[in-house]
Formats: C-alpha cells, sequence, structure tokens
C-alpha cells in the first residue's frame, strides 16, 4: 500500500529569534503523511472557523515527525499544533523544557495539502434567503451608508484642515490663538473620524465575509463560479477578497485555468444582493 507524504520546512517564531538557540537545535523538515483523517481535520476545523468568523483555529496533534539534523533523527508522536486558517495550514512544535511553540512550518495553501480534486461552488442570487441572513444583509446596508456619511465628512475637513495648516504656517505670528484652537479641533476631529471610518472598513469586511458564508457556504480559499447568463461568460476563481457597493458583492481572486489550477491573472465577478425577497 503506497502513502503520500507531505513534507514542510521549519522556521524559528520570529518572537524568538533574539534568544541564543543555535540553528541546529531545531528541526531542520517535517513529515506529515497525507490520510483521510488528517484531511477531514483540516476541513472540519475550516468550516468552524468560517462558521465563527475566526481568523485562526489550533489544534493539538502529535501526526508531525520533525527531523533534527543534529541528532539525524526523527522525532515522532511529540506534541505538535496544526494552524488553521481560511485560505491556508502550518504546523508549529515546542522546545523542551518550553510548552509554548518555537519554531513553525511556513503557511502554505489547503488546495496545495489536500491532494483531492478541489469543488467549485457555483454562486448565483438566492431570493430565498433565510431571515437571519436577510436581517445581516439589511444591517450590512446600514453600516455602509453610515461608512460612506463618515468617509465624505473625513474628506471635507481634510479639505479644510491643510489650507488652516499651511495658514497657520505661514503665519505663525499673526494668527490668533483662536485661530490655532481651531486648527487643533479640526485636526482632533479629523482623527477621530479617521478611526472612526477605519473600524466601520473593518466591521463592513467581517460582516460581509459573514453574510458570504451563511448565504453561499463559502470562504477566503474557496474555488467560486458564476455564471452571467446574459453575456454568456462563466468566471472562475479562487476566492481571496470581496467589497460591497451599491447593493453589489464583488468578488475577486486569482482565475482557475481549464485544467481546474490556480491561474496568474486576477478575476472577479459582482453578484448583487436582495434586501427581501
Amino acid at each position: 500500500m503506497s502513502h503520500q507524504v507531505i513534507c514542510f520546512d521549519v522556521n524559528q517564531f520570529k518572537e524568538h529569534e533574539s534568544e541564543p538557540v543555535h540553528r541546529l537545535t531545531l528541526p531542520s523538515y517535517a513529515l506529515v503523511e497525507y490520510t483521510q483523517a488528517f484531511k477531514e481535520c483540516v476541513l472540519k476545523n475550516r468550516q468552524l472557523l468560517l462558521e465563527h468568523n475566526l481568523q485562526e483555529v489550533v489544534v493539538k496533534t502529535t501526526i508531525v515527525n520533525w527531523f533534527y539534523d543534529l541528532h539525524e533523527r526523527f522525532h515522532y508522536g511529540v506534541d505538535s499544533f496544526l494552524h488553521i486558517t481560511a485560505r491556508k495550514i502550518a504546523f508549529s512544535g515546542t522546545m523542551s523544557p518550553q510548552v509554548e511553540a518555537h519554531f513553525i512550518t511556513p503557511y502554505v495553501d489547503i488546495e496545495e495539502v489536500i491532494l483531492d480534486d478541489t469543488e467549485v461552488v457555483s454562486l448565483s442570487r438566492n431570493t430565498q434567503y433565510l431571515p437571519f441572513v436577510l436581517s445581516l444583509i439589511k444591517e450590512l446596508e446600514s453600516k455602509t451608508e453610515r461608512y460612506e456619511e463618515l468617509s465624505e465628512l473625513y474628506w471635507k475637513l481634510e479639505e479644510v484642515k491643510e489650507p488652516l495648516k499651511n495658514l497657520d504656517e505661514a503665519c505663525i505670528n499673526k494668527l490668533s490663538l483662536d485661530a490655532d484652537s481651531a486648527l487643533t479641533k479640526v485636526i482632533e476631529e479629523s482623527n477621530q473620524l479617521d478611526a472612526q471610518v477605519q473600524a466601520h472598513e473593518l466591521e463592513i469586511e467581517q460582516l460581509l465575509q459573514r453574510i458570504i458564508y451563511k448565504a453561499f457556504n463559502v470562504g477566503f480559499g474557496d474555488f467560486i463560479s458564476h455564471a452571467e447568463s446574459d453575456k454568456g461568460i462563466v468566471t472562475t476563481l479562487r476566492f481571496e477578497g470581496c467589497y460591497y457597493h451599491g447593493g453589489r458583492i464583488c468578488f475577486r481572486g486569482a482565475g482557475i485555468t481549464k485544467t481546474g489550477k490556480v491561474g496568474k491573472r486576477d478575476a472577479s465577478f459582482y453578484l448583487r444582493l436582495m434586501a427581501a425577497p
């Protein structure tokens, strides 16, 4: 019976790079046997990550075989950690007597590790969203409207701030304390608005990812396709990013070739959401 084994390089965690640890005391590489149980573990925890809108899931495991050049042998069955994000996985390990991870493999794309053919999910506008999804869409529209209002106000203040600042620098001995105080308040207000805009932008991004998962059951790293029936165009890509504007979601990422491989060209398509059936 043949076995498939995945080999990973090993790097030291950046926070430990200043410690006087010789490179030879770290493992040189890691071997992981590709099994059905390993595949199911990755996919199950990735699904958990998408469902709860998490950044990373870490699972304790003993499936990694670490090879040390110093001893010229493998360490089997030791406690290690499997790191799973929406798109990538990595393994980390510890150095006795430490209990925290000290070294880690590079993060690699999940589709490069899961050796089976990757399923392509076809997306289309759904007018029968669950009530929970509809409520998320309405929340997204509300947050987007507020984001646009804050952005517009921020740029209006920027238009005022720069001329005031230049005037203050040119006439520093002539402007009154009141004028100087006004400039300070404008700068403070601008900084506060900038922080609010960035916070809203992050909230919208996270909310949009949640809607996409709940409505279409896909997340970053999945292969997705969309057919534009009126144009006769089918776009297939690896989902890597998205944004929302004017009631539509733009899905973007690396295009998928006819052979099912990730291509070098970027691709994108738009899908309109409906806030109500």
